[in-house]
């Protein structure tokens, strides 16, 4: 199965052939996705689960799209002939599974957990489609991301950037995640 990953990097390529002007803006994983589809879920006995195949220690690049994305896109606009041909691998930082459960648990006072499962288990929890997304982790958890250099790339986008990068913290505040 091809993946969006795929397509993306296809169609880099393709503009990188082009006699134009180029560089990237690579979005890491939404800090959105938390307070929509990949909420904590509960448990019912007053506590929340995060329930995943990966190790709790698997990271994301994680970034506030709605308030970062013309931080790195501005720094491109800004200065084309300094970015010429480069990828901005865009996140605040990496963060684990296990902290972005910290995380959460303390934005919102209620007990948050991390729970890995195995494939199958994570498979049966997905829609039909689902085999794609646990691939996709299983991939970036042993290889990054963004790749081997995933750590290395995320911080010379952020280094970059124009302006502070938002954190996990400040987007659940701002976002008031209610977990009920």
């Amino acid at each position: 199965m091809n993946s969006g990953f795929d397509a993306k990097a296809e169609v880099e390529e393709y503009i990188r052939k082009l006699p134009m002007r180029n560089a990237f803006f690579a979005p890491g994983s939404f800090m959105e996705n938390w307070t929509g589809i990949m909420k904590p879920y509960p448990v019912g006995d007053g506590t929340y689960v995060v329930k995943r195949h990966v190790s709790p220690k698997a990271q994301l690049p994680l970034i506030c799209t709605s308030k970062d994305t013309g931080k790195y896109v501005g720094a491109i606009l800004a200065e084309p002939e300094k970015y010429q041909g480069k990828t901005f691998c865009s996140a605040t930082r990496l963060y684990s599974f296990a902290e972005i459960c910290d995380i959460i648990s303390k934005a919102t006072g209620k007990i948050v957990k991390y729970e890995q499962i195995s494939e199958a288990e994570h498979l049966q929890m997905l829609p039909p489609w689902g085999g794609y997304l646990v691939q996709m982790m299983s991939y970036q958890e042993e290889y990054g991301y963004y790749g081997e250099k995933t750590k290395e790339l995320v911080k010379w986008a952020g280094e970059n950037a124009r302006g502070k990068l938002t954190t996990f913290e400040e987007y659940l505040e701002q976002a008031s995640l209610k977990l009920e």
